[in-house]
């Protein structure tokens, strides 16, 4: 037995002997440099590599991420720890190289000639289980005899020539036989592939041996596929015209980019609260990795998807007289000539570790914010706000541009100004470009731009912001309209007396007694005391009143009859008492237009008071299904909802 068999031997008995331990047991993973180092020639480490494979794969044993690496289980781009098959068949090719072929050649000269060519091949098939020491076995020689006769001539086997390709670029499928290499300078691993790829990648210059990229794949040589010399990396332009373009990528766009959007924009980058907007807006930060949903932060917005942004368009039409624009593009690939801080060009995969993991396809200008040079590796340019990416394929753009341009004349259209409504109402949806204030009186504000809806709009005020826009703030009406608004005085109501005419039976409110807990209906108008209230402020809050009835000088007021938890709530019924209780007798009273008033709970803004229908009611209808009763329910803008107010004396 040769002294590389021996050591073999020994080795693969090492190993065995794991894999019978393992048969008994589960264990943890062991030292990797106890039995992976570098006194092994690459026979004996892929026999080995093969055993820990095998028991991974079973289970019997865990393996640590410093143990993978030694196995290295991420060769070529691919999680190669699952594929044992692979070990083993390197194995098997691998023993071949130990054994020296011999061919001996035994030609015969009779009136046929006859051709006896031998060949010596050797076969080691390698078998493992739990049990068992792996045999290795020789198979004998055999002499295969090759005959040939006289008026017989045995055709010689031809190549078919490579396809050579014309203007190769980024993204071309190409057909290619042959090596390709890890690294595009030559070192590193080198893989033999046959098939159909897609460039991914050309440097220009003759710089590298192997300039071509093909994805998953590797570096191959450009004069291979082409049949000539890469192109020059200098590019001269005697004049240069660009036509803006919407972008629609993140890729794309950077921070502090306007861009125009319509839709919703949420609260977190994975979603929450969201918010109709539309118009344009800036970039406040930009993610990449694949948890996120929403990559874009909008200025005073919220989170959106970045493929439904579009660039800002501005119309611009520009008159130039150019006399000449050279540019001078010189492009590093290499590491070594890259360090952190720089701003480089990239587009590919960008992933998130250095060893790989889960990937996000990414395109533009990063800055290198970590390099790493140890062999262990695979991406060592670490792009912020991306991940981690080969450094052979990263180009670093130093641009020197020289223009000579004679401006004659320029001019800007902007986009369409956007038609004022003449009238607006609650629920409205508007166009507003401008601030948002905190309150109808003002305060912190916000710059916002898009299509909201009209949440509230007042008209008892002095106060200047009269319309509030929903999840956003109090704008003027005046910015939306562009007239004036019609207001009246906060204090307008305060201290007279009124009739309170319902909007949809056109039937007046009503009390049906002088004492506490008379019923409060509806009724045809009449000139009674029992159809007149008085307001009067409450609170010094805004619209805030009190409703006392006319018919009583005892300070009896219209009332809440709360329900059975002491709570103001929709079904409630309306009466009148003695003004001993707010929480159950002020009022809002709220202009909703074309002097129409809402009357909501001062203490439940959500419900309003209500007309059971067009008929007269009573003094003892006292349900919500009552004809003609008044009671409180949740407000929904309908007629029955809605009053008149008749002033009286």
């Amino acid at each position: 037995m040769r002294k590389s068999e021996r050591k073999t031997a020994a080795i693969l008995a090492s190993a065995i002997a794991v894999n019978i331990a393992c048969g008994m047991a589960p264990v943890r993973a062991l030292n990797p440099d106890d039995v992976l180092n570098d006194n092994l020639d690459e026979l004996q480490q892929h026999i080995v590599n093969y055993i820990f494979i095998k028991n991974y794969v079973s289970g019997n044993i865990s393996l640590s991420n410093e143990f993978k690496v030694k196995l290295d289980y991420n060769s070529d781009g691919l999680i190669n720890i699952l594929d044992a098959s692979r070990a083993k068949n390197k194995i098997l090719e691998l023993s071949d190289k130990h054994n020296t072929p011999t061919t001996s050649v035994t030609t015969t000269t009779t009136p046929t000639t006859t051709t006896s060519v031998t060949t010596t091949t050797t076969t080691t098939p390698v078998t493992t289980s739990a049990t068992t020491t792996a045999p290795v076995t020789t198979s004998a020689t055999t002499t295969t005899p090759v005959t040939t006769s006289a008026t017989t001539t045995t055709p010689v086997a031809t190549t078919t020539s490579a396809v050579k390709y014309d203007n190769l670029k980024i993204g071309d499928k190409v057909q290619y036989n042959g090596s390709a290499h890890y690294m595009a300078d030559g070192t590193g691993r080198t893989v033999d592939v046959s098939g159909t790829f897609i460039v991914k990648n050309i440097l220009p210059g003759d710089k590298y041996l192997y300039s071509v990229q093909l994805e998953n794949t590797g570096w191959v040589s450009y004069e291979k596929l082409t049949g000539k010399k890469p192109p020059s990396s200098e590019v001269t332009t005697a004049a240069t015209t660009t036509k803006a373009t919407a972008a629609t990528t993140a890729g794309i766009f950077k921070k502090g980019d306007k861009v125009r959007y319509s839709g919703k924009a949420y609260y977190t980058a994975n979603g929450g609260t969201s918010v109709d907007v539309s118009g344009t807006f800036k970039i406040v930060d930009i993610l990449t990795y694949d948890k996120y949903k929403y990559k874009l932060q909008l200025e005073n917005a919220g989170w959106v998807p970045y493929e439904s942004v579009k660039a800002e368009s501005v119309t611009t039409t520009t008159k130039v007289t150019t006399a000449a624009t050279t540019t001078k593009e010189s492009v590093v690939t290499t590491a070594g000539t890259i360090k952190k801080g720089d701003k480089i060009q990239y587009s590919g995969k960008a992933y998130y570790t250095a060893n790989g993991g889960t990937s996000v396809d990414v395109s533009g200008t990063f800055k290198v914010v970590d390099i790493v040079t140890g062999s262990n590796y695979k991406y060592k340019v670490q792009l912020e706000n991306a991940g981690w990416v080969p450094y052979e394929s990263v180009k670093q753009v130093t641009t020197t541009t020289t223009t000579t341009t004679t401006t004659t004349a320029s001019v800007t259209t902007p986009s369409s100004p956007v038609t004022k409504p003449s009238t607006i109402k609650e629920g409205d949806k508007i166009q507003y470009s401008g601030k948002a204030y905190y309150t109808s009186n003002g305060g912190t504000s916000v710059d916002i731009s898009g299509t909201f809806t009209i949440k509230k709009i007042i008209t008892e005020t002095n106060d200047k912001y009269t319309v509030q826009l929903d999840k956003v703030g109090w704008v003027s009406y005046e910015a939306i309209t562009g007239k004036k608004q019609d207001t009246v005085s906060a204090q307008t109501l305060d201290g007279n007396t009124y009739k309170i005419k319902n909007a949809l039976s056109g039937k007046y409110i009503t009390v049906g007694g002088t004492t506490d807990r008379s019923n409060v209906y509806q009724s045809s108008s009449n000139d009674s005391k029992e159809q007149k209230f008085t307001f009067k402020s409450y609170y010094n809050a805004l619209n805030c009143y009190r409703m006392y009835a006319c018919c009583n000088t005892d300070h009896r007021v219209i009332d809440i009859v709360k329900d059975s938890n002491q709570k103001v709530s929709d079904g409630c019924n309306v009466q009148i008492y003695e003004d001993v209780d707010p929480d159950a007798q002020t009022w809002d009273i709220i202009s909703v237009g074309n002097n129409k008033y809402k009357i909501v709970s001062h203490k439940n803004s959500s419900v309003a008071m209500t007309a059971s229908g067009n008929s007269d009611g009573s003094a003892t209808g006292k349900t919500p299904s009552s004809a003609g009763n008044v009671y409180i329910s949740t407000y929904t803008g309908t007629d029955s909802q809605l009053w008149c107010l008749e002033k009286t004396n």
